[in-house]
């Protein structure tokens, strides 16, 4: 000390360093903090938030301090009344922690009925603080958490925490899980008026949603069936238009509309005439292949088709080419390509080619 009094230090920031790392920040720390929250609430954890308590974590966010479970019930209670529910269920979780660790003491813990008791209380209390915060994910969770022993409570207790279970089913509209749950409830208590009460009004609003669902599905199916119906109309266009454009010109009241015979609104060539029958064939190859690979033969002069085969000529000789010419008529010569026929054999055991 000195005569002009104690020396006043002034305030450092708080720097924490990670093992082989940079100093980390209030800011980076806050940060860190917010990712592990993240990560917890990713994995199903119950993340409590510090706004409304007033109770000391050691400087460790969510810290869940253990407290005597009837002392937890009795602060959880003052809390919930003063509507900080953060805090009543930091307070509740503190009793959990505290039976939780009496359990681990020995087996014989496991068989206590106090503890069992007032697990699922405590785990009631925070499910009807998560429902009053509208997190009613979270309160389906800590019922399931309080049923987790079911067969060690009274029939008084179950039917108290799926009652919670079905209010919290019903609220996110989970009608068909809500009445499984009531069902469930009114077989361990048949008498329950409000289970009753409920299962009517649920099952009211089932059907109602099944109804709403049908129209929302109908819509659904029609605006899809719409789309297609708008798509085959496109599509029927864009090959109308290839087929004007492919070169080949049917002959009206002679030949098949291949349009028409697509659509399966025309019947095929009967077939009778074998060599017309091979010239629409011919002819039907060409136009397909200008609808499907885009290549036309309309604005060629000179047309060359090749024609691939094993032995025989005998059915090329049917070919009409005076007909063929006549259903192209922008081409001026046609050339024909015969390759792998071998030709013929003659009364005389001679091929002809």
């Amino acid at each position: 000390r000195s005569s002009r009094g104690p020396r006043q230090r002034a305030p450092a920031a708080r720097v924490s360093r990670p093992l082989g790392g940079q100093a980390v920040g209030p800011s980076g720390r806050a940060m860190a903090d917010d990712a592990m929250r993240a990560a917890l609430a990713s994995k199903g954890y119950d993340i409590v938030q510090g706004g409304d308590s007033d109770s000391d974590d050691g400087g460790l966010p969510g810290r869940i301090p253990a407290l005597e479970p009837s002392v937890a019930r009795e602060k959880g209670k003052v809390a919930f009344e003063k509507g900080k529910y953060d805090k009543a269920i930091k307070c509740w979780q503190g009793g959990l922690k505290s039976i939780l660790s009496s359990l681990c003491a020995g087996p014989q813990a496991l068989g206590d009925q106090s503890l069992s008791e007032m697990d699922l209380t405590l785990n009631l209390n925070i499910a009807m603080a998560y429902m009053k915060k509208q997190d009613f994910e979270a309160a389906d969770r800590s019922v399931d958490k309080a049923l987790a022993r079911r067969d060690a409570l009274p029939p008084h207790l179950i039917t108290k925490a799926l009652y919670r279970k079905a209010s919290a089913q019903r609220a996110m509209h989970r009608l068909d899980s809500c009445l499984d749950t009531l069902r469930d409830m009114l077989e361990v208590e048949p008498s329950n008026t409000a289970a009753r009460q409920m299962q009517q009004e649920v099952d009211r609003e089932w059907k109602v949603q099944c109804r709403q669902q049908k129209r929302n599905m109908k819509k659904l199916f029609d605006q899809i069936s719409g789309e297609d119906k708008a798509e085959e109309e496109r599509a029927r266009k864009e090959r109308s238009e290839a087929r004007r454009r492919c070169g080949v010109a049917w002959v009206s009241g002679e030949d098949v509309d291949s349009e028409a015979f697509e659509g399966g609104e025309a019947p095929a060539s009967d077939g009778q005439d074998w060599g017309l029958a091979l010239t629409r064939t011919v002819l039907w190859s060409l136009e397909q292949l200008a609808l499907e690979a885009g290549v036309a033969p309309a604005g060629c002069e000179t047309l060359s088709a090749w024609f691939l085969g094993v032995s025989s000529t005998c059915e090329l000789r049917h070919l009409q080419i005076s007909s063929l010419l006549q259903r192209l008529p922008g081409v001026d010569i046609l050339e024909l390509a015969l390759i792998g026929f071998l030709g013929e054999l003659g009364p005389d055991n001679k091929r002809e080619p």
